[in-house]
């Protein structure tokens, strides 16, 4: 039998609970009473929508597109990530430039996770934050346990951990396996791919917060099922926050995979007059001009999908009659945002015959 060590009662579980021994910062919410201050690891910045990307962000949006999700080459160097850690973007260094667990530097503990289970360490950088605020912090922060378990792995929920966990280098690679495990969940799963909680590409799922979330692709489903957080309203954590950070981390390292792609032109559903008018990332990109001002879209079929891109809603491939498969805009019906001109309704499927998905449309002909 494994000896454990006892974890101190108030310890930090990813995302929710924060302590006030170090903590980076503190969050005003309202409450039925009024004005109540929550802890949490945050730094005050982390939420902040100015440091982001201008776009807004919604429901529909992915958070990593999967190809630079599985970068584990995103960030290449341990070097790199050790002057993250001496420049920080909170202005400030990191205890975690002089780290190290067993034998093994902050800055290689994430990197070797990143490579052995092929998860873009950016991503696991991002996770560390938000689930011990680790990286805004220039102190070793106590109890312990905030960095010595930091994701809560090899520990029972009521205050025990196993010793042999204890190390911020085992704690990223049991995140990082955790993520890629969601992957393999969603690959090998029978229709439709979900993890075992239930989350999957395209498929629409509620949030512990009450949003409904419609994750367009499988690195999304992975990072939900990890965190099933929207965290708008509150800005403690969650999808919502996870974007601000990835987005500001991904800056600093200068890695524009997810962050600034060249999109150039018209996405997928918006409007066009031209073929040349719709951006350059849409393979054999094509102006539809019957549709009100115009609708740029792209070819698709049973083995060429619709391409993503953050911060822009996911597309599907639809039936476009005479025109063969075509992409178009994906929408919540719950909560639609297509452009002036055209309803968020039901729509033919090119690549899956007899199914449908809700997409930005001409309204049907009376």
């Amino acid at each position: 039998m494994h000896r454990v060590q006892r974890r101190p009662k108030l310890a930090l579980r990813t995302l929710a609970v924060a302590l006030a021994a170090g903590a980076a910062g503190l969050v005003s919410v309202v409450a039925c009473g009024g004005e109540e201050a929550l802890p949490t690891v945050l730094d005050p910045t982390d939420a902040n929508p100015s440091l982001a990307s201008e776009s807004p962000f919604d429901p529909t949006f992915s958070l990593v597109v999967p190809a630079d999700f599985t970068d584990s080459a995103a960030v290449r160097e341990t070097a790199a990530v050790q002057r993250f850690f001496e420049r920080t973007p909170y202005g400030r260094r990191s205890f975690l430039e002089t780290y190290s667990s067993n034998g093994i530097t902050a800055a290689g503990g994430v990197l070797a996770a990143a490579v052995k289970f092929r998860i873009n360490p950016i991503v696991l950088l991002t996770r560390l934050q938000m689930a011990q605020g680790l990286i805004a912090l220039e102190v070793y922060p106590e109890p312990s346990t905030r960095t010595e378990f930091a994701f809560d792995c090899g520990c029972d929920g009521g205050g025990y951990c196993l010793p042999e966990m204890a190390g911020l280098d085992r704690q990223l690679e049991c995140v990082a396996a955790r993520l890629r495990s969601y992957l393999t969940q969603i690959a090998v799963s029978p229709a439709p791919p979900t993890t075992y909680g239930g989350w999957g590409p395209n498929l629409e799922t509620i949030t512990l917060d009450g949003v409904l979330v419609t994750p367009p692709d499988d690195s999304t489903a992975a990072l939900y099922q990890l965190d099933p957080v929207y965290g708008e309203k509150t800005l403690r954590g969650g999808a919502y926050v996870f974007n601000r950070i990835y987005s500001r981390y991904s800056r600093s390292f200068g890695y524009s995979g997810s962050i600034d792609p060249d999109l150039a032109g018209g996405w997928i559903g918006e409007p066009c007059t031209q073929d040349s008018d719709c951006s350059s990332a849409i393979t054999g990109a094509r102006c539809l001009t019957d549709s009100p001002q115009g609708y740029c879209s792209g070819p698709c079929d049973f083995d060429n999908g619709c391409p993503s891109a953050p911060q822009k809603p996911a597309a599907v491939c639809a039936d476009l009659l005479q025109n063969g498969g075509g992409c178009v805009a994906q929408c919540n019906p719950a909560a639609p945002n297509c452009r002036e001109g055209y309803v968020c309704a039901p729509i033919d499927l090119y690549d899956s015959p007899g199914e449908q998905q809700t997409a930005c449309t001409k309204p049907a002909s009376p």
